[in-house]
């Protein structure tokens, strides 16, 4: 698994983010890594995931990624990246509506949630399903644009770990 992180390193290398996290849009504080490698996993593996690169890179501030919230860096140009480079990949994100549903509340961003009017959501989505807990995203290309669905937590998909609140040396 060590060897897997450090050839993905290699390949997403970035001037401000550690590795393998790489840097999104201007901001050299935003900093994500998307597990491309062939690494599948549920939305409670991929948040254990993302914690522990926390503790390789000797932070406590990397979760799984958010969009539109406070903590979130543009969105928009991590919704870009999915479409541009990641065409029909599903990647799990921070959000969950486990506990109130329809409340899709952010993991990291404790109290941000989610607008169920929020024109990030594919078309008839969320379907609202008390099975259905965990966000998920897509980048599309007919008409180059990102969305987000609402998926069973036990579905493997790739995932996307961001480093909150930082500055990264």
């Amino acid at each position: 698994m060590l060897t897997l992180l450090l050839f993905q390193a290699i390949l997403t290398c970035s001037c401000y983010c550690p590795a393998p996290f790489q840097q999104i849009g201007a901001d050299e504080n935003c900093c994500y890594y998307f597990s491309t490698m062939g690494l599948q996993v549920t939305w409670p593996e991929a948040r254990e995931y993302c914690h522990g690169l926390g503790e390789v890179i000797m932070s406590d501030t990397v979760d799984m990624a958010e969009v539109d919230t406070s903590n979130s860096c543009n969105s928009d140009d991590l919704m870009d990246t999915m479409k541009s480079k990641y065409l029909g990949t599903p990647f799990w994100l921070g959000g969950r509506d486990d506990i109130t549903e329809g409340t899709w509340e952010w993991q990291h961003s404790t109290g941000e949630t989610l607008s169920l009017n929020s024109s990030r959501w594919g078309n008839a989505y969320p379907i609202g399903s008390p099975d259905r807990n965990c966000l998920h995203a897509v980048g599309y290309y007919e008409d180059d644009t990102a969305y987000l669905y609402d998926d069973y937590c036990e579905d493997f998909n790739w995932f996307i770990c961001q480093i909150f609140n930082s500055t990264v040396v």
